[in-house]
Parts: C-alpha cells; structure tokens; sequence
C-alpha cells in the first residue's frame, strides 16, 4: 500500500473495504488532523475525540468524495468544521476549563514567540481563505511538499502554484497583522511550517482504523452534527456562487455576507452580536453568524424590559452581568464597542468591557463616576476618551467606542447618538490578555451596572463615521 497515492488508496478502500488501505490514510494524515483540532480546543482528549470523528467521517463519505478532490485540504477543513462543532457544543465548560493560549509581545526574530500569537487565530485565518488556496497552504507549508508536488497535486503548473501560495500567505499576514500580530511573510511560513503539525498521540491511529466500531455516543453525536453542517456549508457555497441579495437603498449583499457576518447594517468585521432580547433566559445568543457563536451566559438571573430595540438586558447594580467568555483577546490594533444604553447617574459602571480596564489588557465602555458622561478606551496612563454629551439621563443613548492606529499613536474615539462626540491620543495601545468579555460588569462580575442595555455589538476595527451612522439609524 505504501506506493500508492492518497486517490488510489481511496479507490481501493471503496471499492474492496480494504482495512489495509485505510488504515495507510490514517498513518499519513493524522498528524495534521490530530494538530487542527488541538490548536482550536487546546485540550488533548477532545482534540482526539475530534480526530476519531474526522476519520469516520472520511470512511463514510470516500464514496462520495469527487474526483480531483485534496484529501489533506478536505480533512484540514472537516477538523476545522468538527471542532467548530465541538466548542459550540460544549461552550458552557469551554469558558470555564479551556485553557487560553498565552500570549506574549512578538519578536520578528523569534518564530516561537510568532507561533504562540499565530497558533490561537491560525484556523480562523484559514477559514478566510478560498478552497484552492487553503488546499495549496496545507500541502506546502502543513504536510512540506515541495511546490512540484503541490502543483502536481492540484492539477496547476508550478509557477501558477508559487503565485497562489504568494498570494495566499499575503492574505493570512493581513489577517494577522489586523488582530495584532505583527509578523513578516518569511517568519509566517517558518512558524508554520515547524510548528503547524506534531504527532498525534501513540496508538491513536490503531483505535481509528477501526473506522467507528469503538465510537463512544459523544464521538457519534458529534459526527452526526458535523455532517450537517458540512452538508449546510455545501448549499450555502452554491448559493453563494449564484445569487445575490438586494436590500433597500441600493445596499447590496452577498449570501455570504448575510450568513457569515449578519449585520443588517452592512457593516463588515462583526465578532460579536447580542441583541439581548434573552437576557433572563439561560443562554444569551450571539446573533453574529451562523456557524460561529459566542453566546453570553446570564449571571445572578438579569431580567428583561422593553428595549431600543423589542427587549433590552435590565441589571439591577448588584451581583447580575452576562460573561461573554475569553473571546477577541488578542493585542489589537484596532475595535470598536458599540450598544445601546438608558442609565440614570449613578457611580462607575462597566457597560462592556474586556478584563478590568484600569490593567493593561482591559478596554471597554464605562459610565464616569465623575460626571455624566460614557468613557471607552483604558483608564490606566489615560489611555481613554469621555464624552461631551451627558448619557447618564435615564433616556435611550446609542454609544460607540473606537480604538485605530495613527503614526506612533492611538486614536480613542468616542461616538453618541450617531455623531463625533469626542477624541483622545494616547502612546500606546491594549495589550493581549488571557481574560474574557463581560456585558454589565468587569469579567470578574465586580463594578456591576445597574440599567438598560441593548443590542450590543463587537468589530474588528475601527468604525468610520459613516459606519456609526448605519448603526444608529438602522
């Protein structure tokens, strides 16, 4: 069996059910399966779990499989998708138990430092990138072939091959650098290619070439869910390739946009939606896309009241919040923060926050003790900015905190009711942090709000002005 190829193998297994021909699959794949799911979950056990399933799923749909299809990029991204699965189903211990990956002031000099602020964003990063060019990065730089190989493999010409592969490290650099990491083309494909696939555990591969007979209910409820999603993931990439959405005032939106970044505004970048509209019930839904979600989990039993928008998050300033969980942790170079608040004067009161934002890692909107106004950015070495506008009037207030880079420096801006209310300068930006997200309270539950919330809302960047006025007018 070891002369023949991936495709051949394939073949013979569905054609003969040979054991011998898929168990040659499992031995030279399982590593870069078995490294997808431990990147994405950080726990060993579950990232085996996430391997068996994988596998099963392979012998199950190698049938099925169409002709010229990249077997290391299919099972790349089926690890992806089962252990997306794997996270939102769990995602009530996950906040509790996952152990968060470290992250640490990058030195372009240093490809371990690098792979330690790569490794946490490196799935999302692929899931970027189109079919062909993710299938090109998983066999040059995850399974090392040479480029004859990987053009051979992918029915390309070498040249148009290292063109692709250019072009696909450009786009995940880009990715990278807009969440923080600050990394060089040479330094991503050094990391990557050392660090992206070790050895899956011993005697794993044995359990799995029994393809499923030992499949614990866990493993086969998960492989049930993931081909669901794989089967959704299929019609939504058709639809996606034929039809565009049309709504109101000329905005034009793609499937694909509508699905994956569900903003009725048409603002792109979204990482987080709460509408709230569920404040007292048991989960707090993050309405952002479809595959992936960070829901809240209600803290203390909150209530709800008409909101801005159907229901709004009441808090009463005592022990009640919504955890967020440990999600956008990183150093960025850029967010934005932006809800609906109605608050009567009270004292210092966290609205949305990350960490404790008087500690490096912390940012976030709060009400001012000192006035009547909302403050966003940092309170330690006055990396903030306070509105001119009082929100603290008990009415209806839409707010909006930016943080972008300018030069040397950081832009802190702060938006109400639609408009430029004011700006700050400051040195220096937030740094990363191995703490979570909180709405009403520091991710602790201390500095608690006591008010209304509503329709609260996470970005990747810095919204422009005219982005904010989409927001408040939507």
């Amino acid at each position: 069996m070891l002369d023949l190829n991936d495709s051949q193998l394939l073949e013979t297994y569905v054609a003969r059910n040979s054991d011998e021909a898929f168990a040659e699959l499992v031995r030279r794949h399982i590593d870069l399966v078995y490294s997808v799911a431990l990147r994405r979950l950080g726990n060993p056990d579950q990232a085996e779990e996430v391997t068996q399933a994988v596998f099963i799923i392979l012998a199950r749909k190698a049938a099925r499989l169409r002709q010229g299809s990249i077997l290391e990029g299919w099972l790349y991204e089926t690890a992806r998708l089962t252990s997306s699965n794997l996270l939102r189903t769990n995602i009530r211990r996950l906040q509790r138990e996952q152990e968060a990956y470290m992250q640490s002031t990058i030195n372009d000099a240093e490809p371990d430092a690098a792979w330690d602020q790569m490794a946490p964003l490196l799935e999302e990063a692929m899931a970027r990138l189109g079919e062909k060019d993710r299938n090109a990065v998983v066999l040059r730089f995850f399974k090392g072939k040479s480029i004859g190989e990987t053009a051979a493999a992918m029915g390309a010409n070498p040249s148009a091959t290292q063109k692709r592969i250019g072009r696909a490290v450009e786009k995940l650099r880009a990715f990278f650098i807009k969440r923080g990491v600050k990394v060089s083309a040479g330094l991503l494909i050094a990391s990557i290619g050392t660090h992206s696939v070790q050895a899956a555990p011993a005697g794993l591969a044995a359990t799995i070439a029994a393809k499923g007979t030992v499949a614990g209910v866990s493993t086969l409820t998960l492989i049930k869910t993931t081909l669901k999603i794989m089967a959704w993931t299929k019609v939504k990439t058709s639809i996606v390739a034929a039809v565009i959405l049309t709504a109101g005032a000329g905005s034009v939106w793609t499937v694909e946009q509508l699905l994956v970044n569900h903003d009725p505004a048409g603002v792109s970048g979204l990482i987080g939606w709460w509408k709230l509209n569920d404040g007292d019930g048991s989960s707090i839904k993050d309405a952002s896309g479809i595959f992936v979600h960070h829901n809240g989990i209600p803290m203390n039993h909150p209530t709800t009241a008409p909101g801005k928008k159907g229901r709004a998050l009441a808090l009463d300033g005592g022990r009640q919040y919504v955890s967020l969980g440990k999600i956008f942790q990183g150093n960025y170079q850029q967010l934005s923060v932006a809800c609906w608040v109605k608050h009567p004067k009270t004292s210092w009161q966290n609205i949305v926050e990350r960490s404790k934002w008087d500690d490096a890692d912390g940012i976030g909107l709060m009400m001012d003790y000192f006035g009547e106004s909302v403050d966003f950015g940092h309170y330690g070495t006055d990396r903030f900015v306070k509105s001119n506008t009082n929100v603290q009037d008990d009415q209806w207030h839409h707010v909006v905190g930016t943080m972008a880079p300018s030069g040397s420096e950081y832009i802190y801006s702060i938006y109400v009711d639609g408009q430029l209310d004011n700006t700050a300068k400051s040195p220096v930006g937030v740094n990363a942090t191995t703490n979570g997200w909180a709405i009403g309270a520091r991710h602790d539950g201390s500095w608690t709000y006591k008010g209304l919330i509503d329709d609260v809302r996470l970005y990747d960047h810095a919204l422009s002005a005219s982005e904010v006025r989409r927001l408040y007018q939507n």
